[in-house]
């Protein structure tokens, strides 16, 4: 290894003190020589040689504690201390990698280590609302890195776009909803969102919140919704022309049929009727996922609106021979609403209401005023809902199973509408329903009355 000197002031001194002696002896020395000396010179110049001789003599002692040597040693000593301590070092690093981590530690490091890697970003806040977690999934997303979110507030760093359209689900173990964040650069990202609370005793210590991109899911689900849209315009031309012609045959206008001849063609116009029904619903729930439906709200008499509809559909309760009766409770004022949304709302449930109640069986309908909202009633003594079911109630093409193994028809759609329907137009639906019992669906309009809202897509009637 080299050494590097860097001379002090002392050793400067010393230096310069041995040069001096060394030129003043050789000096002298070159004169005793080369050049004559008297006596009278004689005693002089031994004497001076004397002390030349003795200063260097003293000068040498000194030298042997010189700072040079000092500084050497004083190197060579850190050095030995700077090595020793390194492998003290390593034999304490490699002691401690002998030593076994406990069970507690290894399962604190593989749960860290969990947090840190999924692929949902996560983000943890205390009680304060300050972030005490931001793994790696959480930074991609949002573009901040760990360093700039830990300590901040939550809403400082999770910024939410409350503009867009939220659908919130109750969940067991936390609160779960679709919208839209922010990222550090402004751009939005649809994102599927979990929360829930994590507690010590009764003290709530903060929130975990998952969530993930659903730009990808969004694409896919507008792509088939497109899809199904085209698909059920360009069913619903010849399916017309299949009805309008099977009604032809059975109005007698290509001649008279047989009674087989009148059978078969009576089951094409119902079956078309059904195609064609499935076709709308179909054409109405891409339309209104789409979010393009025109509300057009006007004052609305509801009394006269059911009335039309009972009308409409009385012949389900006829061929069925079922009770029905229609209540009105009091005086029920005129409300702003989209008569042709609502309208959707109750065919599909006086529809249901008749396709799952067996014959000679009992449906009613009643509508009153409860404060600041109209409500409205469809019961009946039908087969009813499962309870382990009645969750799933206004999913998409839901079927209780004990109406799939009968022999009703249904698509599963029309509840499903129905709540979309209701949700546009600011009102609730919610029902109760016991298996071989029957189902009660309650409807509530705001009489402040709907909103209305621009778009150029309108709902196909049933």
């Amino acid at each position: 290894m080299k050494r590097l000197y860097i001379m002090t002031s002392s050793q400067k001194k010393y230096l310069y003190l041995t040069i001096s002696v060394g030129f003043i002896s050789i000096l002298l020395s070159f004169l005793l020589l080369f050049f004559p000396i008297n006596s009278s010179l004689y005693r002089p110049v031994l004497f001076i040689l004397i002390v030349v001789l003795v200063i260097n003599v003293i000068v040498e002692l000194l030298l042997k504690d010189s700072p040079f040597k000092n500084n050497n040693e004083i190197f060579e000593k850190k050095e030995k201390s700077t090595i020793e301590k390194q492998s003290e070092s390593l034999s304490q690093t490699s002691i401690t990698q002998e030593q076994p981590i406990s069970e507690e530690k290894q399962e604190e490091l593989k749960e860290a280590t969990i947090l840190a890697n999924i692929g949902e970003g996560l983000v943890i806040i205390n009680k304060f609302g300050k972030i005490i977690t931001f793994n790696k999934a959480a930074q991609a997303l949002l573009g901040w890195t760990e360093q700039e979110a830990l300590g901040k507030n939550f809403a400082d760093i999770v910024k939410i776009d409350f503009e867009n359209n939220i659908e919130v689900k109750k969940q067991t173990l936390g609160h779960q909803s679709s919208l839209h964040f922010i990222r550090k650069d402004g751009t939005k990202f649809p994102a599927a969102i979990t929360t829930s609370s994590y507690v010590q005793g009764d003290s709530i210590l903060g929130t975990i919140t998952l969530f993930r991109d659903i730009t990808a899911e969004r694409n896919n689900d507008k792509m088939k919704n497109e899809f199904i849209s085209l698909a059920s315009h360009q069913l619903r031309t010849p399916l017309a022309a299949i009805k309008w012609y099977s009604k032809m045959l059975l109005s007698g206008d290509a001649g008279k049929l047989l009674p087989e001849q009148t059978e078969y063609a009576d089951n094409i116009y119902t079956s078309t009727e059904r195609m064609i029904d499935l076709v709308n619903s179909l054409l109405n729930i891409t339309r209104i996922e789409s979010g393009r439906i025109i509300v057009e709200p006007k004052p609305t008499d509801l009394r006269k609106l059911v009335n039309e509809i009972l009308e409409e559909v009385k012949i389900r309760y006829v061929e069925k021979k079922q009770k029905f009766s229609y209540k009105v409770n009091g005086d029920i004022p005129s409300i702003n609403i989209d008569p042709r949304l609502i309208r959707q709302v109750f065919i599909n449930l006086l529809t249901n209401a008749a396709k799952y109640t067996p014959e000679n069986g009992q449906i009613s309908v009643s509508i009153s005023k409860n404060g600041t909202a109209i409500i409205s009633e469809v019961k009946d003594n039908g087969f009813g809902i499962p309870e382990n079911e009645q969750e799933k109630v206004f999913n998409k093409f839901y079927r209780g199973e004990n109406m799939i193994n009968g022999s009703n028809d249904g698509t599963g759609l029309g509840l499903y509408l129905v709540r979309a329907v209701v949700a546009l137009s600011q009102g609730k639906i919610w029902f109760d329903s016991k298996a071989g019992k029957g189902t009660t669906f309650w409807l509530s309009l705001p009489l402040a009355g709907t909103p209305a809202k621009n778009g150029v897509l309108s709902l196909e009637t049933q």
